[in-house]
């Protein structure tokens, strides 16, 4: 069948306008994709500063970080030798505590230092060691009391001896107080011997101590 003219140019037509939809519809469809694109694309380029900013924030912390780490470091490596230095010290002071307390010895050492300082004991006591526990460590303490009488420098010559000697380096003294009685008044000395007044008249103290021996832990 033999088509006319007019029907060609409308097949023509026709196929050019189905071709222009297609073409219309698939520019659209691309259109929209590269507009998702571009707003995708615009979207993380909005984003890369807020991801510098926390990036940098991150390092920053890190940093701070790295040097908070560095100066506990330190100061465990600090802590250490002070532990160190602290336990030698320890081992130092302990071989200072006698191993055990002979009252008798510390007797005699006593009424060598009164006769040295020409003072006169009246009465001596000690009691029997206790335990005593300071944390983990067990120390036994023996306390004495001693009174004396003599002259005041004496006295003081006396206790200074105490404190500095070495077999008395772990005694704990307690406050001490020098008695100094007034003169006697003529009348109360009428009757009395020189010996007698000197006595009435001489100065006293008595003296308190605790000795540490340390037992172990």
């Amino acid at each position: 069948m033999k088509l006319s003219k007019r029907t060609w140019i409308a097949l023509g037509v026709g196929l050019f306008v189905i071709a222009s939809i297609v073409l219309y519809m698939v520019y659209q469809g691309q259109a929209s994709k590269r507009q998702e694109a571009e707003d995708m694309l615009a979207q993380a380029r909005a984003e890369v500063p807020l991801l510098l900013s926390h990036k940098a924030g991150l390092e920053a912390e890190l940093s701070q970080m790295e040097g908070d780490l560095a100066q506990w470091q330190s100061q465990i490596a600090q802590l250490e030798l002070e532990l160190s230095q602290t336990i030698s010290e320890l081992g130092q002071i302990l071989t200072r505590f006698p191993s055990s307390i002979e009252s008798i010895e510390y007797d005699e050492m006593l009424f060598t230092f009164a006769q040295k300082h020409n003072l006169k004991i009246t009465s001596l006591n000690a009691t029997e060691p206790a335990s005593e526990q300071i944390e983990d460590v067990i120390y036994s303490t023996t306390s004495f009391a001693l009174s004396m009488e003599g002259e005041v420098a004496d006295i003081l010559d006396f206790v200074n001896t105490i404190v500095t000697d070495n077999d008395f380096l772990t005694a704990i003294m307690e406050p001490i107080q020098i008695d100094v009685p007034k003169p006697l008044t003529e009348m109360q000395k009428e009757g009395l011997t020189e010996e007698e007044i000197r006595e009435q008249e001489m100065p006293s103290i008595t003296l308190t101590f605790v000795i540490w021996t340390y037992q172990g832990e």
